[in-house]
């Protein structure tokens, strides 16, 4: 066994076990900025689920894979490539995946999107990332990133402007 240290934590490994304290687990990081969009579900769902354009649109992915349950989509994401399991799919209301480094325990990222039908026929959009497991703190700086104004923000942003300017061809 050798232990391996991040920030405060102290990892052992040996014998193909990983042992993790429970007390040197960083509390979740969560960011979950929403945005209104004048457009239908519907409408929302056609430009989020199509991942093979979100490099024409988005600020800061690629995505290379479909939107299916179990279906693992490779991610381009603030400079790195990563695989991620597509775990829920509702058609225009909720996309959701998530990715592990070695195990959960380690790192897990839970992305979510949930889209609200509002009185006026108009879409809330909601997207939500949560981050867990001891190398949330090493790699905090990253992840601050991604939750500021350039990060999600931006990401909802460009989602409305490419989601706004199909509606209103198709209106």
């Amino acid at each position: 066994m050798f232990p391996v240290f991040f920030s405060d934590a102290i990892v052992v490994l040996g014998e193909g076990q990983l042992v993790l304290p429970i007390d040197v687990r960083a509390p979740p990081e969560r960011s979950s900025p929403t945005i209104d969009i004048a457009a239908t579900p519907e409408e929302v769902w056609d430009v989020l689920s199509d991942f093979p354009a979100y490099g024409d649109w988005s600020n800061f992915s690629r995505v290379d894979g479909v939107p299916e349950v179990g279906n693992r989509p490779k991610m381009r994401m603030s400079g790195f490539w990563f695989t991620s399991t597509v775990t829920a799919v509702t058609e225009s209301q909720e996309l959701q995946w998530s990715a592990t480094i070695i195990r959960a325990a380690l790192f897990l990222g839970e992305h979510n999107f949930t889209l609200v039908r509002k009185t006026d026929g108009s879409t809330q959009v909601t997207n939500t990332e949560t981050f867990s497991g001891v190398l949330t703190r090493p790699f905090e700086g990253l992840f601050a990133k991604s939750h500021n104004a350039g990060g999600y923000v931006a990401f909802n942003q460009s989602l409305k402007s490419r989601v706004e300017s199909r509606a209103s061809i198709h209106r």
